[in-house]
């Protein structure tokens, strides 16, 4: 003879085939009663306490609910009793159906946790050299981010103590200087926070050392996409050559994301200091508009948040005034590649397979194409 029973601490429901004098059943065993007395003004009352009747038995006495389950086997109509109703034991267990992987219909509901691999981006992180080199770069595309409310975390590799003619400051000073004035274009652009490794201005090299800091932060903040400098020298200019420390920023992120934050091996001491692996999405490198393969759109704030924040390194600014008027203009020959007032120019790498961020239509349309 088969009963089903109701554990009291898991509010499972089970069958059995109770045993008499069997010390190992702990459960207590709530019998379904026979059709004819289900009474849905009357609870069944066992020793498991009362068994709150659900619609489907309502008019078991003869109405339509009998009808219904009339015939049915024991099984078939418990199971419709698991998936429809609620069962109170002593007012203080219950067991609630559960909206996913019942017995007839598995399927995914929306409070489970979204993988990190398909969160919406909303985190960024900007890996350069020295102060202002974010800010001439890319910082139109860091007010945008902060505007719409994203996480942006700056990280200045060197300690920029080096990029002056100034013969009266030492290397002391002008680092402070131009910490403070990195500090007060941040402040302006509504960064997060920003990361001071303090490798030596002008000696930067793509050490583990330095790929070991950045993969530190990077696992600190899990940036979605992550911008850097070009790691490549670009002799297409007659007029600049490329700074050696811009290089090496570049390198040493990229090999930072790739495979260093990805792989949980990857110096171990991270691990212990609760630093787990980490796959940032993305990564663009700023192209100032040449080689670029993706364009991002600027509104006019955006523009005027940028120049405020290139404005604040006031020690490395021969001609304040032409400011506005070299940002504008560079940033406007970036826009007519998609039809944007303002743009500024990356090359981007989708690093997360199937991950398409809310770009614009019309950009991503553009972008396919130049692939």
């Amino acid at each position: 003879r088969r009963c089903w029973t109701i554990d009291e601490h898991t509010s499972n429901l089970s069958h059995a085939t109770p045993r008499r004098g069997d010390p190992s059943t702990t459960t207590r065993r709530t019998k379904i009663p026979p059709k004819g007395e289900l009474n849905a003004s009357k609870p069944y009352a066992g020793r498991g306490g009362s068994v709150t009747r659900p619609p489907l038995f309502a008019s078991a006495k003869g109405g339509r609910g009998a009808k219904r389950t009339q015939g049915m086997p024991i099984l078939q109509i418990l199971r419709i009793l698991v998936q429809t109703s609620k069962i109170n034991i002593d007012s203080q267990h219950y067991y609630d159906p559960p909206s996913t992987n019942s017995i007839d219909d598995p399927m995914t509901t929306d409070s489970e946790p979204v993988p990190p691999e398909q969160e919406p981006h909303s985190r960024a992180m900007v890996v350069f050299a020295h102060p202002d080199d974010a800010d001439w770069g890319c910082s139109g595309t860091v007010a945008k981010w902060t505007r719409l409310g994203w996480e942006v975390v700056y990280v200045m590799c060197t300690d920029g103590s080096k990029g002056t003619e100034d013969r009266s400051l030492s290397a002391t000073e002008l680092s402070r200087i131009r910490k403070d004035e990195q500090t007060e274009a941040g402040r302006v652009l509504g960064l997060k926070s920003i990361e001071f490794l303090d490798f030596p201005d002008g000696y930067l090299e793509p050490t583990i050392a330095l790929r070991r800091e950045i993969v530190r932060v990077i696992r600190k903040h899990r940036p979605h996409i992550l911008i850097t400098t070009n790691p490549t020298r670009d002799l297409s200019h007659s007029n600049y050559i490329g700074h050696p420390d811009h290089f090496a920023a570049g390198e040493a992120a990229l090999s930072a994301v790739f495979p260093s934050a990805r792989d949980h091996l990857w110096d171990e001491s991270l691990l212990a200091q609760g630093l787990d692996s980490w796959k940032v999405h993305e990564v663009w490198v700023m192209m100032f508009g040449e080689g670029s393969s993706h364009w991002n759109p600027l509104e006019e704030e955006d523009v005027e948040k940028a120049i405020g924040a290139i404005k604040s390194h006031v020690s490395q600014l021969d001609q304040p005034e032409s400011v506005d008027k070299w940002m504008r203009r560079w940033r406007a020959e970036n826009g007519k590649n998609i039809d944007a007032p303002f743009a500024e120019g990356f090359k981007r790498f989708q690093l997360v397979p199937g991950f398409t961020p809310d770009d614009d239509d019309e950009n991503q349309e553009e972008e396919e194409n130049s692939d």
